[in-house]
């Protein structure tokens, strides 16, 4: 970052507030500022993010609205919003590095999905921690963390949630490898 680069304390709240104000990272700078009560305010972020995406494939695709690069930039925004709300969630949670972890599984999961497309293979979006899936289990981490803070307790969610998300998207890595590699042995990749 620049404040490491300057030598200066980093100060993620700060480093979260100059990347724009685009929706995934907004939503991932407030999930970053606090876990309690404001935890449904970020849940409703999460959600409105996704409905924002599906509503814009919808218009591309159902109303025959697409351009040659919309497929890219319907990609890329998905990687910054992975990228964003995981990292901050790890980051809000105290376990910065488990944010990290989640967010470079995501990463590679849209990877896989990408190279089994390249060879042939299509586009595998299976689960058990494919993006919806995530983006569901961080909803739901900052919905309880909300009633948690209500109710007083102080519990680990978002440190639980992150590791869900990690473990099930490394299943998911290893489940799509798996189908992209029988494929190209069985000779069924077009």
């Amino acid at each position: 970052t620049v404040a490491e680069i300057e030598g200066r304390p980093v100060d993620i709240e700060q480093e979260l507030l100059l990347v724009g104000d685009q929706p995934e990272l907004a939503a991932g700078r407030d999930l970053a500022q606090h876990l309690g009560h404001e935890g449904c305010g970020r849940a409703l972020g999460i959600q409105l993010r996704l409905l924002a995406n599906m509503l814009d494939g919808l218009v591309a695709v159902e109303g025959q609205r697409h351009s040659p690069t919309g497929a890219l930039y319907n990609e890329l925004p998905d990687r910054i919003e992975d990228l964003a709300l995981l990292v901050a969630a790890g980051y809000a949670s105290g376990t910065n590095w488990l944010g990290w972890l989640a967010a470079a599984l995501a990463i590679g999961c849209a990877y896989v999905r990408a190279v089994g497309a390249s060879l042939g293979c299509g586009q595998d979006f299976r689960g058990p921690m494919a993006k919806p899936h995530r983006m569901a289990a961080l909803t739901l981490g900052a919905l309880v963390s909300c009633a948690a803070g209500v109710a007083g307790q102080s519990w680990p969610i978002m440190t639980w949630t992150l590791a869900i998300i990690a473990a099930g998207t490394a299943w998911t890595i290893a489940r799509r490898t798996s189908r992209i590699a029988s494929m190209l042995r069985a000779g069924t990749a077009a």
